[in-house]
């Protein structure tokens, strides 16, 4: 049976009921995490669509082709070009972009995004100087899009962990760029149901597919929504699966896996995440993978 995508009144009861436990045992901090918590619990997000990113050569299947390098150096080149900032008048982050009205920013991922030069400018001008630097970069099967794991550091203060994706045309040019933060993370607004929801379900995938194979994966899978309107990109740029069927055949051909996330990041809207995950295969090394996901 699916589960519900709502609470009833006797369900919110039983959440209030174990939250206010809480309180009587003299944790009224507890309290509040619990109930956002175990609301989180009992309304599950669904997932639409994961993009796992990394290179198939990195699990032994084909070589590395004539763009993968070009594009870990353009990503790093983004990185240092954004770094810059005002020193260059934009010219070196400009360069990297393809033609107005066919590329797109969007920072943070989930909100409305930028489409002209005209744009980025006005947005920059907006921002304190930044320094970024690429702590890890995963090159797509179609070696066309990468995701990545970016240190930002702000007027000296200590860096903060954002994920990036990126994707470029066949010369080279940057097409689109998604910025994995919450506005929250910057004080703008708070941690809301919606949030630790999507961090919950981020969890719940690395612990299902963890858990799974004994099982066929059969919780796991309850974690996705409906077949015909769910897209499972395994690298991305590989083709795509459609069903749970599909999906749980290509995982029944792997070894046990462990999964830990290493690093869960929401955007704005609460519908998207991406996450750096640690996977260690029975029998095999551990991979290092950045999946990208989208809830309904």
């Amino acid at each position: 049976m699916e589960a519900k995508a709502y609470l009833d009144a006797q369900e919110v009861e039983a959440v209030l009921t174990r939250a206010i436990a809480e309180v009587i045992k003299e944790r009224p901090a507890n309290a509040i995490h619990r109930i956002s918590h175990l609301l989180a619990e009992k309304a599950p997000l669904r997932m639409r669509q994961m993009r796992a990113f990394y290179h198939p050569s990195e699990v032994g299947m084909g070589q590395k082709g004539e763009m993968y390098e070009q594009t870990v150096d353009a990503v790093k080149r983004y990185a240092s070009a954004l770094s810059k900032g005002k020193e260059d008048n934009y010219a070196s982050l400009f360069a990297l972009w393809g033609a107005d009205g066919e590329i797109s920013w969007e920072d943070p991922a989930g909100s409305p995004p930028r489409v002209t030069r005209a744009q980025f400018r006005d947005f920059l001008d907006r921002l304190p100087s930044l320094s970024l630097h690429v702590e890890l970069c995963k090159v797509a099967a179609d070696e066309l899009q990468a995701a990545a794991v970016v240190a930002l550091s702000v007027g000296g203060k200590p860096a903060a962990k954002l994920i990036d994706t990126f994707e470029f045309d066949s010369s080279g040019k940057l097409k689109k760029i998604k910025v994995f933060f919450h506005p929250s993370e910057l004080g703008l607004g708070e941690k809301n149901d919606s949030l630790l929801k999507a961090e919950a379900a981020v969890a719940a995938h690395a612990e299902g597919l963890s858990q799974g194979h004994d099982g066929r994966f059969e919780s796991w899978l309850k974690l996705w929504g409906e077949d015909h309107a769910i897209d499972l990109e395994d690298p991305v740029g590989a083709p795509r699966r459609s069903t749970r069927t599909e999906i749980q055949s290509f995982f029944l051909q792997l070894p046990p896996l462990k999964l830990k996330v290493k690093l869960c990041k929401i955007a704005a809207g609460e519908r998207q995440a991406a996450a750096h995950i640690e996977i260690s295969p029975d029998g095999a090394p551990t991979l290092q993978v950045i999946d990208v996901f989208e809830y309904v």
